[in-house]
């Protein structure tokens, strides 16, 4: 039976003494080292998991006699506790499996029993054989008998004026006749075009963020482009009729339908023409100078922009960040200023800008969602913000969904992005971000409609917040900035929800390290939840 996996899922990679080979194990953080033989064991197969000695190691180098120092002896210990320092796709585990040689005599003395057991079986064989034969002679008699009354039953049938089949009789009718003789075959006269053939249901282009806020009822995409609406060319309204005839709203720019009869028609589908920018379309290729660059897919509509995938050099993943908006041209220019900046640190946790214009960012690497934070992602991600905080910039938006994972690297190291609503440090501006993992300082200041002067601190406490809300995943609505409602009393929901969250030790410990400043303490704080 397989060993049930408890907590996270990690990967063991093990080395074969025995058969010199490599191997790996899925485990998780929450079993014990019993729990890890008896998955070893399963991939073995040869001994008792208890059998079994293990060693850690952890070296991508050839395994030698002398590396064997630390055995794994405490069967009760989580795999959290052995290998809380193993890094990379080292050699993690060493398996020694015990010596089965056995002395030729006792090797002999199971066979001779083994030789036993068969002669037994044969003995009982052969008794089964003899009473198969009687049961043979009693067949062959019933046989015998069968063949005399098959020898009357002939007789009987031989001697009837007719028999019961009628053979002889004709069974085809007179219309089957004719049939056979004047009928020809009729093809099918329709042939089976695309138009009938099964095919997807289509895309729902409501939520589509191409289409702004329209939402229409069909859409005409080119036969030789893909379904994506990168590649709609016509938008469709369909109004049905009510009444006699249309009405003017219904009709819209189509007004000399309103002068026609409406005799054998039920519905009118009006086309509109707009410009792409009005309807909220781009080109599904962007120059910059002698540069191109295809878009692929919209991937994620944020507050001011909307981002999509983009190639450039027919091989590179890009990821394309455009303006939905005039009104947020300054966080663009903004983002683009603190990158610039910011790409001084040569570091893999902050995107780096390719091309730009006026409301578009070219960046890389292309990352994905996360949803939940690795161990090394915390030393990342704060040695960043105190390398950013030298620098004189505050994020001041570290939420869950501006961090992204570079799965084209071989370390598939965190990404930190959008960064443009990054302010220099205490500059008193008004708020900007997400509520839900604002510090005090700030949800007080808005409860007051008090300007805020941003710090490190509140870097710290969003990031602190972001990560507690990934952990534990309480029930709590998101608030947007710019939403219409009372945004007060929101803060005062928010400010009421932390007031009542993390009031344990370890969370103690872990804002005295950021009322401190202390990155390196904070580090370790959050390491401990690993």
């Amino acid at each position: 039976m397989s060993v049930e996996i408890l907590g996270t899922r990690i990967i063991l990679w093990c080395f074969d003494v025995r058969k010199n080979s490599i191997f790996k194990v899925v485990i998780g953080d929450g079993n014990d080292i019993d729990d890890l033989k008896e998955a070893i064991n399963e991939k073995i197969h040869a001994f008792a998991s208890h059998e079994l000695k293990l060693w850690r190691v952890n070296t991508d180098q050839a395994i030698y006699e002398e590396l064997l120092t630390d055995e794994l002896k405490n069967p009760a210990k989580t795999i959290r506790e052995t290998f809380s320092d193993v890094k990379g796709d080292n050699i993690r585990v060493v398996v020694r499996a015990p010596d089965t040689d056995q002395p030729v005599a006792e090797l002999k003395r199971h066979m001779d029993q083994i030789a036993a057991k068969v002669d037994g079986v044969n003995s009982k064989v052969d008794g089964v054989n003899s009473k198969v034969d009687g049961v043979n002679s009693k067949v062959d008699g019933v046989n015998s008998k069968m063949d005399g009354l098959s020898r009357e039953v002939k007789r009987v049938r031989f001697a009837a004026d007719a028999w019961y089949s009628a053979i002889g009789t004709p069974t085809k009718t007179e219309k089957g006749k004719f049939v056979q003789e004047n009928g020809v075959q009729i093809d099918f006269q329709l042939d089976l075009t695309k138009t009938y053939k099964t095919k997807s249901p289509g895309k729902d282009t409501h939520f589509s963020p191409l289409l702004d806020t329209r939402k229409p009822d069909f859409v005409f995409i080119p036969s030789d482009s893909p379904l994506d609406p990168l590649s709609v060319v016509v938008v469709g309204e369909i109004k049905k009729r009510v009444g006699e005839s249309f009405s003017n709203a219904d009709i819209g720019h189509a007004i000399s339908f309103a002068n026609s009869p409406p005799i054998g028609w039920k519905y009118l589908v009006t086309i509109m023409e707009s410009s792409p920018e009005r309807l909220g379309w781009v080109e599904p290729s962007l120059k910059f100078g002698e540069e191109t660059v295809k878009l692929v897919r919209s991937i994620g509509v944020g507050r001011t922009s909307v981002v999509y995938e983009g190639i450039y050099k027919k091989d590179i993943s890009v990821a394309v960040k455009m303006l939905k908006k005039a009104n947020y041209l300054s966080c663009i220019e903004r983002e683009r200023a603190v990158l610039d900046q910011l790409s001084e640190l040569d570091t893999l946790h902050i995107p780096k800008i390719l091309f730009h214009d006026e409301n578009t960012l070219v960046m890389t690497p292309l990352g994905v969602k996360v949803n939940n934070l690795r161990k090394p992602d915390i030393k990342d991600i704060i040695n960043t913000l105190k390398q950013v905080h030298l620098y004189g910039y505050v994020h001041r938006d570290l939420r869950k969904y501006n961090f992204l994972r570079n799965l084209d690297h071989s370390k598939e190291p965190i990404l930190i992005i959008d960064w443009g609503f990054s302010t220099k440090n205490c500059e008193d501006t008004a708020f900007a971000g997400a509520l839900e993992c604002m510090p005090d300082l700030v949800l007080e200041s808005l409860t007051n409609e008090k300007n805020i002067a941003y710090g490190p601190k509140v870097d710290l406490i969003c990031f602190v917040r972001s990560f507690y809300l990934m952990l534990h995943k309480p029930s709590m609505e998101r608030v947007a900035f710019d939403r219409d409602d009372d945004i007060r009393r929101r803060a005062q929901m928010v400010l009421n929800f932390w007031k009542d969250c993390s009031k344990s030790d370890v969370w103690v410990s872990i804002y005295q390290a950021i009322e401190d400043l202390d990155y390196d303490k904070l580090i370790q704080e959050l390491e401990r939840f690993f």
